[in-house]
C-alpha cells in the first residue's frame, strides 16, 4: 500500500512512505522472480557441505586405512568381481570351495569379509562380488539341496530355511527355462 493515498478500513490515512498505523514501510526486494534463488538452494548447500565433509574425512584417514589400489582399475565390473572372488578363495578356501559341492555361506558373513578386505577393495566391490558368488548356479543348487551354511573357516553353521531353499530352486528353474527358450 505504499503508493496508495486515502483512508484505510480503520479510518487512518496511508501516505507515501508509511502504512495505516504510521510506521514506515519495510523495503521490498524488487528482484524479478527469475533472478531469485530457487527454494531448494539451501538443501543443495547442505548436500554439498555434507559431500565436502565426507571428502575431508576420507583425506584424514591414516595412510594404512586407505586402499592401496582399486581392484576395478582398468577392468570391467565383472572381471573385478572375479578378481575379488579369487581373493575370497585365496583367503578362505574352505568357505569358497566348489568341490565337491558349493555350500551356502552363513547369514551375515559379509561383515567380516568387508573388514578383512578393506585394504584391497571397497565395500561396493566386495558386495558386488558376493552377489555374483551367491547368484551362481552351483551356489543356488547347494542352497536348494539344503546343504548346510558355512562360516569363513568352513565349519557348518546352520541349515538354510525352507523359504531360502524354495527361492533358490525357483530361481534355478527360471534360469533353466530361459536357457531352454534360447
Amino acid at each position: 500500500m505504499a503508493g496508495k493515498q486515502g483512508p484505510t478500513a480503520d479510518g487512518a490515512v496511508a501516505g507515501a512512505g508509511g502504512n495505516a498505523v504510521g510506521r514506515p514501510e519495510p523495503e521490498r526486494d524488487n528482484t524479478p522472480y527469475h533472478e531469485a534463488p530457487p527454494p531448494f538452494a539451501r538443501a543443495k548447500l547442505f548436500a554439498s557441505a555434507r559431500a565436502k565433509a565426507a571428502a575431508a574425512a576420507r583425506e584424514l584417514r591414516e595412510p594404512s586405512e586407505q586402499p592401496t589400489r582399486s581392484i576395478r582399475s582398468g577392468t570391467s565390473a565383472r572381471l573385478a568381481s572375479e578378481a575379488i572372488i579369487a581373493l575370497f578363495r585365496a583367503k578362505w578356501p574352505a568357505a569358497f570351495a566348489t568341490c565337491p559341492r558349493t555350500h551356502p555361506l552363513a547369514i551375515g558373513i559379509h561383515r567380516p569379509i568387508i573388514e578383512a578386505l578393506a585394504a584391497e577393495a571397497s565395500v561396493h566391490e566386495v558386495a558386488h562380488a558376493l552377489r555374483r558368488w551367491v547368484g551362481r548356479d552351483a551356489y543356488l543348487r547347494g542352497l536348494a539341496e539344503g546343504l548346510s551354511r558355512v562360516n569363513l573357516a568352513g565349519a557348518e553353521e546352520s541349515a538354510p530355511t525352507e523359504d531360502h531353499r524354495l527361492a533358490a530352486a525357483e530361481k534355478l528353474a527360471r534360469r533353466q527355462a530361459r536357457r531352454a527358450a534360447r
